[in-house]
């Protein structure tokens, strides 16, 4: 009783820290992308600015959702099978629903993957055909405030966190082995692959392009339109490993609704 009662306070204590660190890195993302509304503002719509910013936004909520909480959760449901006082059925159960879990969020983000497409592809057509401005020669003034460098700070330090808590966890090859019969180990190891492949996109997105466009003078529409080439470029590598996940994620949920 003593062991459960200090796993769940020691669990406790991960998640409260890491809902901490998630609210400021939120905040620091959020001050970041103010940027988008003010390059852009006069020349996209209103829509594919807000539809951009919006699903840049989601897709940091997903992203730490899965690294902090949706992959830890599933190893830690999958370590405490055959311990006791757990029952195979409870594990079982808890198992099924992380995977259920992890289904519903990697729809989601196909889901603003695709808006985001759409409303970055509409904003580099408006600065293809419309005249650029004149290229001010002054980096933008809210870069190098203590301000904007302890956001850029706390998002480096969120994609951190991500990384290490997927370190930690235990790979899907070794986690789901004892299913050989519905998936192989190629498959497994796939989804492995396509996890890591997601987090190289994920930091990229948020650790690169969006730390750039706010050093972009303004008017500089050549850079920002390679930043967002880059930007597309890894949303379209996010949904070619998504649908790498799906058949297998599918399979192991079927798998455990059996079980049950």
């Amino acid at each position: 009783m003593k062991s459960q009662e200090l796993e769940h306070e020691v669990l406790q204590q991960v998640e409260n820290t890491a809902a901490v660190a998630f609210e400021s890195a939120e905040t620091g993302l959020l001050l970041l992308l103010e940027r988008f509304p003010e390059y852009f503002k006069e020349r996209a719509t209103q829509d594919d600015i807000e539809t951009l910013v919006f699903c840049l936004h989601r897709l940091y909520n997903c992203s730490n959702t899965l690294y902090q909480r949706i992959l830890p959760d599933l190893a830690h449901a999958v370590f405490l099978q055959g311990t006791p006082p757990h029952s195979a059925f409870a594990c079982r159960h808890a198992i099924w629903e992380q995977l259920q879990s992890l289904q519903q969020l990697i729809e989601r983000i196909e889901s603003h993957c695709h808006l985001l497409l759409s409303s970055a592809t509409s904003i580099l057509a408006i600065l293809g055909s419309t005249e650029e401005g004149v290229v001010s020669a002054e980096t933008p003034t809210h870069v190098g405030t203590d301000q904007w460098q302890q956001a850029y700070e706390r998002l480096s330090t969120s994609l951190t966190e991500w990384q290490e808590r997927s370190k930690n966890c235990a790979s899907f090859a070794t986690m789901f082995a004892n299913t050989a019969t519905l998936l192989s180990i190629t498959s497994l190891t796939q989804v492995d692959t396509s996890l890591a492949l997601l987090f190289d996109s994920a930091n990229a997105i948020f650790g690169d392009i969006i730390p750039d466009i706010q050093l972009v003078a303004q008017g500089d529409d050549e850079v920002v339109a390679t930043l967002l080439f880059d930007l597309m470029q890894q949303n379209d590598l996010l949904l070619m490993q998504i649908g790498k996940l799906v058949a297998p994620i599918q399979q192991l949920i079927k798998y455990y609704e059996v079980m049950e």
